[in-house]
């Protein structure tokens, strides 16, 4: 119903602008109204060929929204290629309005939905009670890790072991699950690859669930690797997962790197005025600069000089290392709730972020990105483990995982990781769905100080 509302009200604008523009007569534009339910019906069925109708895709990742994408693309494509083999007469407003009118109504709507699901899923609904297979390690690890996010939709109601070692086991476990499955209503089955889960007891499993209707999922082992670096290669008879190296480099990089800059020139273009206020309100109100520089660490460890909002009184690096201190008994990343160095202006600067708002510069003269691991300072690079380094194979950016994920709140080795990890699925989709996220996050204010 959100689809077809989007859709109705996208070609209803189209059309209401091709009446003002032409004074057609009745049967030219009942021609016209013929043509848009022909749209309707093409769009529609161009999202349920995508699988954007699935439940596996609904409130989960942004494999929904590209695949709302996709089908609109095609859909348009089809109509415009009927329409040239017939010979139909299509106004070209229909097609100019309806596809990016229609488009971004359609993601609206799908994300409104989405956040109307969370909201259920958060107080115990939509969700699918889940039963988790495997050596009792892996088990607990994967139950753990679907148990703290609640908002996938798994409700992780128990663990169980595989069959013990023998192939006459298997088929009593096969009939003491199904009784489990029928006795705690089990709709998911989550299975950890190991021990003595076999590709024929997978077999068989599949075999045994799709008669109940029961959805299986394999977690392989692969750990915080995952999306666009993780494809389906056959090879022998069974489908292999293929690793990719992170896309960190050409056409996507540029792509990248020319979203960098004409973002940053608009920003800059459009918060100007904001940034000049900010910048005398900050030099009013405590002596010193407007602007804080500072040495940091950029991609493949190459020093710059990044650019702030002056937020603390002068000489505080001097007491650094006692707040650092005061962080890590904490728990935190290096930066303490109640910084006594803070001015008053400049809490109200970082409550809102302003305070980065400088490091556009720093982003359109190509030493840092919009999204990417924050950049260290050379003595928090000095603590980090040597695997860690790869966080430095991308420009560190003015957002990142860590900071849609909790900002100076989340842990320092759950920053490591998100920043890891955000180097291992790099992708464009990626960068926008963060750079969406971090509006939400700065509106909110949530684990700024």
């Amino acid at each position: 119903m959100i689809d077809i509302t989007a859709i109705a009200g996208a070609l209803a604008v189209a059309f209401w602008i091709r009446l003002l523009a032409n004074d057609d007569d009745f049967f030219l534009n009942l021609h016209y109204a013929v043509i848009a339910l022909a749209f309707m019906a093409a769009w529609l069925g161009a999202l349920g060929l995508s699988g954007a109708y699935s439940s596996r895709f609904l409130g989960a990742g942004w494999e929904e929204f590209r695949r709302i994408i996709v089908a609109s693309f095609v859909a348009f494509g089809a109509m415009s290629m009927g329409s040239y083999l017939l010979a139909a007469q299509i106004s070209r407003v229909l097609v100019l309005v309806t596809l990016p009118v229609g488009l971004g109504t359609l993601i609206v709507g799908r994300a409104t939905l989405r956040r109307w699901i969370y909201g259920r899923r958060s107080r115990g609904a939509f969700l699918s009670r889940t039963l988790v297979i495997g050596q009792p390690g892996p088990a607990e690890a994967l139950a753990s890790r679907l148990r703290a996010d609640s908002l996938a939709g798994f409700d992780v109601v128990d663990t169980a072991d595989g069959p013990s070692s023998g192939s006459g086991s298997v088929g009593p476990w096969l009939d003491e699950l199904d009784r489990v499955i029928a006795e705690r209503q089990i709709r998911s089955v989550a299975l950890t690859q190991g021990g003595h889960i076999t590709n024929d007891l997978v077999r068989q499993l599949a075999w045994r669930l799709h008669e109940s209707r029961v959805e299986l999922l394999v977690a392989p082992n692969v750990g915080d690797i995952a999306g666009p670096r993780v494809s389906i290669r056959p090879g022998g008879g069974i489908p292999l997962l293929r690793l990719d190296e992170p896309q960190l480099t050409g056409p996507k990089r540029f792509a990248k790197r020319a979203m960098d800059i004409v973002a940053s020139l608009i920003l800059l273009v459009v918060l100007g005025p904001l940034m000049l206020l900010v910048g005398v309100v900050v030099a009013l109100t405590s002596s010193g600069p407007a602007l804080f520089r500072q040495t940091r660490v950029g991609m493949r460890g190459e020093l710059f000089t990044v650019l702030k909002f002056r937020t603390m009184r002068l000489g505080s690096e001097l007491a650094q290392a006692a707040v650092w201190e005061a962080a890590k008994a904490d728990g935190l990343a290096n930066k303490s709730r109640h910084d006594p160095r803070v001015t008053g202006i400049g809490r109200v600067l970082r409550r809102w972020s302003l305070d980065e708002l400088p490091q556009l510069v720093n982003v359109l003269m190509g030493k840092m990105s919009l999204v990417g691991p924050r950049p260290l300072q050379e003595i928090e690079v000095s603590s980090m483990l040597k695997h860690q380094e790869r966080r430095h194979l991308t420009r560190p950016g003015l957002t990142g995982l860590w900071q849609i994920s909790g900002r100076n709140e989340t842990a320092w080795e759950d920053r490591m990781r998100l920043d890891l990890h955000y180097v291992e699925i790099w992708s464009p989709s990626l960068d926008l769905a963060i750079v969406m996220k971090t509006i939400k996050i700065v509106l909110t204010g949530h684990g700024a100080y």
